[in-house]
């Protein structure tokens, strides 16, 4: 009965008697979500009866509880759209998203097992090797995903690839388009997660579970208040244009601390969703929360058991916790185990080191979660980086400003799972132990079972050159190992553009091929909502298809041309790129070059060669004339 109260009302807009009830603007469209979600609710509980919050562990974490999350909303994509047709468009404000900090870096206090081994020196410029001769790595086929509407910023640039579609989610809204590029549908970030009851959502992510062909979304609601939450949402079938559930899980109960930076991983047993959490009062930095949910329970749109861990911590005794915590999509069946990875900050001897822990526990049990053992520091989960950086990052110039664009921090991004390795990929500055004058991207291959011989398979260095800038970097590996990158690239001469880089698995280790320019950037940028920080990121996106789990996708961002004379009229776009070469992934290796030719050849006998010349004819641009193919 509340469910079908909840759909007459919020969907058709009428009560009983036909009287008009819509909200008139988005705070009385979230209270009247949280009105009928109220009804929901309590028709749940009557047949499902939540379970009490109980002590699960103890040890060097905080508080460990075990309950059970209602859903508290359901509803489909076209209902999204009736809602959102129905919704009277009200002026706002535009926003700008938190950009909240970690600790700073800090000294492991522990004495190793054995001596620290020594980083090496990042390269300052990349090195001629077989990159050259074997071609750049290319994502041609580009279309817009969703430009700037002039609302929030940094986009927070976030989509994810299934079946038949792609989904694009920033903080402003979120697209549905085929993989042609064609749009879809579109609604606001707000009345999409309007079922869910949150009323100010940001920070978006969402990734599509081919283990499960469902789609999993999360967000955060209510920064810097006592009211944040961390609402989550997965769909009915890999069709996300269907039916979603929706959850909503009270980010703290004692309404301390605010969360920020969601981060979000699967595995056949578990979906894990992990924040930063900031205090309500002067945003003094509180530590990480983890969520572990039973998959099983959420597949089933059943009220799911969720283990919560509060400031996960410790690096042996010392009393101090990670930094957005990474974990892990896994593309494998790996039942029970998933891992997570973060770049909090830590090193000895000047050279950095990483962290990796794990969640443990079979479906319908409360999970666990511990460091990953073995190491010079038993105990504390931390091996050592293989390619030397500095924790401290400078902004981007652009050409025509003095003006410089963030560029984030050292933080991890999305790791994903292939064959037993995790890939993982951050920025940092360059160049090590002297006056850090470019960003670059630091990425990393994992063996989580090799903590005492050293987990790292391999890693390497994108770095740019003196005064530039590869930023927001996201990595992603297909079922052979081949691997493909996406970030931002900005410098004096550069306006702030798409790049990808990538490698196949046959590849010398530690080498990414030649940086290809998917996008160019096209004006300068300098907006920032009278922030006074030039905002960009928070993040990308860089995916595999999951109909032959070989083909990448990368959705990043670019600065376009400006809409007017003022720093507001400045315009940001994000655009989805992929490696469409289904015959050869890598340009300019020499037999899937003939097999492309002979392809070619066979469709010219066709009368069909219309359709290589379309693909491969070469883009327009509003770069004056020679810096259309530039590369740094």
């Amino acid at each position: 009965m509340a469910l079908s109260l909840f759909r007459r009302v919020v969907l058709n807009g009428s009560s009983r008697n036909g009287s008009t009830s819509l909200p008139r603007t988005r705070w009385s469209q979230a209270r009247f979500y949280s009105m009928t979600v109220a009804l929901l609710l309590a028709s749940l509980a009557l047949a499902s009866p939540a379970v009490p919050a109980t002590a699960a562990q103890e040890g060097g974490s905080g508080p460990v509880t075990t309950t059970t999350i209602q859903r508290v909303g359901r509803m489909s994509w076209d209902e999204m759209l009736e809602l959102e047709a129905r919704t009277p468009r009200v002026l706002q404000a535009p926003r700008v998203m938190p950009r909240m900090l970690g600790p700073a870096p800090r000294e492991i206090d522990l004495t190793p097992v054995q001596p620290i081994p020594p980083a090496a020196a990042a390269a300052i410029e990349p090195p001629p090797d077989e990159r050259e001769a074997r071609g750049p790595f290319a994502m041609t086929r580009t279309f817009v995903a969703l430009g700037d509407n002039n609302a929030g910023i940094p986009p927070d640039t976030m989509g994810a690839v299934g079946p038949n579609h792609l989904m694009t989610m920033i903080n402003t809204q979120v697209r549905i388009q085929d993989k042609s590029g064609v749009n879809i549908s579109t609604v606001s970030l707000s009345t999409f997660w309007g079922p869910s009851t949150a009323s100010s959502p940001f920070d978006p992510k969402v990734i599509y579970d081919p283990l499960s062909d469902r789609w999993i979304a999360t967000i955060d609601d209510e920064a810097q208040s006592g009211g944040s939450g961390v609402p989550w949402a997965i769909s009915d079938t890999s069709d996300p244009t269907g039916s979603w559930d929706f959850y909503y899980l009270d980010a703290d109960s004692a309404n301390i601390c605010w969360a920020d930076f969601p981060g979000i991983g699967v595995n056949d047993t578990h979906i894990v969703l992990t924040n930063n959490m900031f205090a309500v009062s002067d945003n003094a930095y509180c530590g990480t929360k983890m969520w572990v949910m039973d998959k099983e329970d959420a597949l089933a749109g059943d009220p799911v058991l969720t283990t919560e861990f509060e400031y996960p911590c410790c690096i042996g005794d010392q009393s101090v916790d990670g930094f957005t915590l990474k974990p892990v999509q896994s593309f494998e069946s790996s039942p029970g185990v998933l891992y997570v990875v973060d770049n909090s900050g830590w090193g000895a001897s000047g050279v950095p080191a990483m962290r990796l822990s794990q969640v443990t526990g079979s479906a319908g049990a409360s999970a666990s979660w511990s460091v990953v053992a073995g190491g010079l520091y038993p105990g504390t989960g931390l091996f050592f980086v293989a390619n030397d950086f500095e924790y401290g990052m400078i902004g981007a110039s652009q050409p025509g400003t003095s003006t410089l664009i963030d560029t984030g921090d050292t933080r991890m991004t999305d790791p994903v799972q292939r064959n037993g390795h995790i890939w993982a990929v951050h920025s940092a500055g360059l160049p090590n132990g002297g006056l850090v004058d470019r960003t670059a991207a630091f990425w990393y291959e994992i063996d989580p079972t090799a903590m005492d011989s050293g987990p790292i398979v391999q890693s390497g260095v994108l770095s740019p050159g003196t005064n530039s800038h590869y930023s927001y970097p996201s990595i992603v590996a297909n079922k052979n190992d081949d691997a493909a990158m996406g970030f931002s690239h900005a410098n004096s001469t550069t306006y702030i553009e798409e790049m990808a880089a990538g490698r196949a698995s046959t590849d010398t280790a530690g080498t990414m091929r030649t940086p290809y320019v998917i996008r160019a950037g096209e004006d300068t940028y300098v907006k920032d909502f009278g922030s006074g920080l030039v905002r960009w990121g928070d993040y990308s996106a860089t995916r595999v298809d999951p109909t032959d789990d070989t083909t990448f996708w990368s959705i990043q961002q670019r600065a376009v041309i400006d809409v007017g004379p003022g720093a507001s009229d400045d315009r940001w776009e994000t655009n989805w790129s992929r490696n469409q070469r289904s015959l050869n992934f890598f340009e300019g290796d020499e037999e899937d070059d003939a097999l492309a030719a002979a392809f070619r050849a066979y469709l010219e006998r066709l009368d069909l060669g219309w359709l290589v010349a379309e693909e491969e004819a070469p883009k327009k641009s509003k770069l004056p004339r020679g810096q259309e193919a530039r590369r740094p």
